[in-house]
C-alpha cells in the first residue's frame, strides 16, 4: 500500500505537465504497469475511475454553460 501511495504522489506531477483532460487517461494504465499488489491496483482503479466519473461531470457542465 505504501508503494501506492509513493506512485501517487510521484503521478501528481504528471497532472501538471499534460493537464486534468489527459491525465485520467494516462494514469490507469501506467498504474497498472507499476503496481504489482492485487489489493492496491484495485483500490487504484477504484480512486481513478471515481476521477474519471468527476472529470466527465465537469465536462458536461462547461458544455451546459457555454452553450
Amino acid at each position: 500500500m505504501a508503494e501506492a501511495k509513493s506512485v501517487l504522489k510521484e503521478l501528481v506531477v504528471l497532472e501538471g505537465f499534460v493537464g486534468e483532460e489527459t491525465y485520467h487517461k494516462l494514469l490507469l494504465p501506467l498504474l497498472l504497469k507499476l503496481l504489482q499488489d492485487k489489493e492496491a491496483v484495485n483500490l487504484t482503479r477504484l480512486l481513478i475511475e471515481k476521477i474519471i466519473q468527476d472529470e466527465a461531470y465537469h465536462e458536461e457542465a462547461v458544455k451546459k454553460i457555454i452553450v
